[in-house]
């Protein structure tokens, strides 16, 4: 609201909400996936590996984003004729889910997309193994992205996560020309590099579009040939170019319209849990793991 009133524009990372583009917002543009498509690939997943898996829950955080996420994602399951048979938001403040969890096991849930941020999903998958909720299919937001997921051990095997990069993700300048599309910035693998070097381990998406938004700005500012906001806010308003964070191309209003997103899973390594891409299929590192142990 303060970017909106003083009219500077805003490169919002870290939030994905559709919601936010319903307020009569003016300089606010989005890095990441709207939360719209977030958890759609999954259930066309699921639908390509068991037709027979028909049966939805869903345990969220009530926050703006979960809440978005799961609207979207309850419409087109439904869409798609699966049967929700669980839905049930949560406390924002919560990290105990003994009450919920009775009930969720009960509901035979073939797939099961749950969370909201890390410390919440990552209580809630450890205490669903604890229990032992059955699922064909586990879909957390935001924890399995991160490479600490893997320390709970067993109960990460098989949680999906949709992710909006990842390291192995082929943008490039070579796929952007064959896309029509001009490249801006440091191929993935130069990032990855120097991020290792700087800190001394891997970047998540979260780190990816930190950078990434500094990057548009540093662009638009370019293309402007000024630092006046609204020289520079055209400029940004009109982006249509591939990063390494993917294509990147605004809505009026600033909503993201290019970018896609991607799905991790945690599978057994030679180490313990270890994270792969499944999909798309072009960065994918194995395929999915299905049904979960």
């Amino acid at each position: 609201e303060a970017a909106n009133e003083l009219g500077v524009p805003q490169i919002v990372i870290g939030a994905a909400a559709d919601a936010i583009f319903d307020h009569g917002l003016r300089h606010v543009y989005q890095v990441y996936a709207p939360a719209t498509v977030y958890l759609n690939g999954v259930v066309d997943m699921l639908r390509a590996a068991d037709p027979t898996a028909t049966r939805v829950a869903f345990l969220y955080r009530n926050d703006l984003f979960a809440n978005d996420v799961v609207k979207h994602a309850r419409d087109y399951a439904a869409g798609q004729g699966m049967e929700i048979v669980y839905d049930q938001p949560y406390d924002p403040s919560a990290v105990e889910f003994w009450d919920y969890l009775p009930g969720l096991a009960e509901a035979g849930a073939h797939l099961i997309m749950a969370g909201g941020l890390y410390p919440d999903s990552l209580a809630l998958v450890t205490q669903m193994a604890y229990v032992g909720v059955p699922s064909r299919m586990l879909v957390l937001l935001v924890a399995p992205t991160q490479p600490s997921f893997g320390e709970i051990g067993d109960a990460a095997i098989g949680v999906l996560s949709p992710t909006d990069w990842e390291p192995l993700a082929p943008y490039s300048p070579e796929a952007a020309a064959s896309d029509g599309l001009a490249f801006y910035g440091p191929t993935g693998a130069v990032f990855v590099r120097d991020f290792r070097s700087a800190y001394g381990y891997a970047p998540s998406y979260l780190a990816a579009g930190g950078y990434v938004a500094g990057l548009l700005l540093e662009r638009s500012i370019e293309q402007a040939g000024s630092t006046q906001r609204e020289e520079v806010e055209r400029a940004l308003a009109s982006t249509d170019v591939a990063t390494l964070f993917g294509p990147i191309r605004f809505a009026s209003g600033g909503l993201q319209i290019a970018h896609s997103m991607s799905y991790v899973q945690w599978q057994p390594g030679p180490n313990g849990p270890q994270r792969q891409v499944i999909a798309p299929t072009s960065i994918a590192t194995a395929p999915l793991l299905y049904p979960r142990p």
